[in-house]
């Protein structure tokens, strides 16, 4: 066992031990995180990202670096905020936008 799976593992034990102490449980969750790490680890590092990676990380790996190949040199925070400045927001976070008082704003017109 690696120095990170042994941290992993006292992470996991510590959690359920704080709800349940089951080793039964504990086993299960380990067994089902070594599982789910290889199936990650039989997959090419794209499909990795997109399937088992944070989203973050996806977008500063994949996404932004294919912006920097078709757009030109930027960091993934410019990227991000530009992307974000760009697009409509969903109708389901209408409620939580007014909600917030922010001014309701056309984020699709023409800057």
């Amino acid at each position: 066992m690696s120095t990170s799976d042994a941290i992993i593992k006292r992470i996991i034990d510590q959690s359920v031990g704080a709800l349940e102490r089951s080793v039964l449980l504990v086993e299960e969750i380990w067994k089902t995180y070594q599982a789910r790490l290889g199936d990650a680890k039989k997959l090419f590092q794209e499909e990795q990202l997109k399937r088992w990676v944070h989203g973050e990380q996806y977008f500063n790996v994949v996404v932004g670096k294919k912006l920097n190949q078709w757009f030109g040199q930027n960091k993934p925070e410019v990227w991000k905020k530009d992307l974000f400045e760009s697009l409509s927001l969903p109708p389901d976070l209408d409620g939580l936008w007014g909600m917030m008082e922010l001014p309701e704003k056309d984020v699709c017109a023409d800057n």
